[in-house]
């Protein structure tokens, strides 16, 4: 598919944070990260949802979990653009591009919320979305 998509980030939100108590040397240099990321979508908003969650742990300590929503709004003409026999394809390569903002979004707000911590030493790796992203995100067109 050849078309331009138009879009816009519209909106974050934090869903979740939370860091735990953990007996672990100060300042580690290896630590292990593991994670999710979805996608979802509003029909009628013409929005698609990419929800990342992290967790971080030390020697198999869970250390911290965070979990974000980023919202992404496409415009009218690329929404209709996608239909295709009674559906809104959203292309995986495109899913890639939302997924790798959606991450690094999260990668922010991780340093943010423990910038000045010896948590701040935790920051989360490059994700190459193909590898979490597999296929396209097909919708519903309802009647």
């Amino acid at each position: 598919m050849d078309m331009q998509i138009v879009y816009k980030y519209s909106h974050i939100k934090l869903d979740q944070f939370a860091t735990f108590e953990a007996t672990i040397a100060q300042r580690p240099l290896l630590f292990q990260s593991s994670g999710e990321v979805k996608t979802g979508c509003n029909y009628e908003a013409r929005t698609v949802l990419v929800s990342v969650l992290a967790n971080v742990k030390v020697e198999d300590q869970l250390v911290l979990t965070i979990q974000t929503s980023s919202l992404f709004e496409l415009s009218n003409e690329t929404w209709d653009g996608l239909k295709q026999d009674g559906f809104v394809v959203v292309p995986k390569e495109f899913l890639y591009h939302l997924g790798g903002l959606a991450f690094s979004t999260t990668r922010g707000i991780l340093f943010a919320k423990t910038e000045g911590t010896d948590l701040s030493t935790f920051v989360l790796p490059i994700v190459q979305m193909d590898q979490v992203i597999h296929e396209d995100l097909k919708i519903l067109i309802p009647e």
